[in-house]
């Protein structure tokens, strides 16, 4: 049995599927509130973006407005604590990432 080919993810389709779950505006995900579900969403994108793409902590802050990678890396961090703790949490926004993602 061969292992499908996925279209590639970019972290533009990360941010919306991710902004989409914990139903957030896409401002607040790139902004600088501090409101617990804008810091959840932002941790699962920095997850996710580490996860499934080739970005470095410096394009991946770039990509989501932060003023230093220094702030993607902690939130890294933050994110695979909690995904170690709870290996499902972000299993329902990987499940839609990657829903249609199949090449033919």
């Amino acid at each position: 049995m061969t292992t499908p080919n996925y279209l590639p993810i970019i972290a533009a389709d990360i941010l919306a599927v991710v902004i989409a779950e914990y139903e957030i505006h896409d401002m607040w995900l790139c902004g600088t509130g501090r409101h617990p579900r804008v810091i959840a969403a932002r941790e699962a994108a920095v997850f996710l973006c580490r996860k499934y793409t080739v970005m470095s902590y410096p394009e991946i802050a770039r990509a989501m407005g932060m003023p230093t990678h220094t702030t993607a890396i902690w939130q890294h961090k933050r994110a695979k604590k909690k995904h170690a703790a709870n290996p499902e949490i972000y299993a329902e926004i990987e499940r839609k990432l990657l829903a249609g993602r199949v090449a033919a």
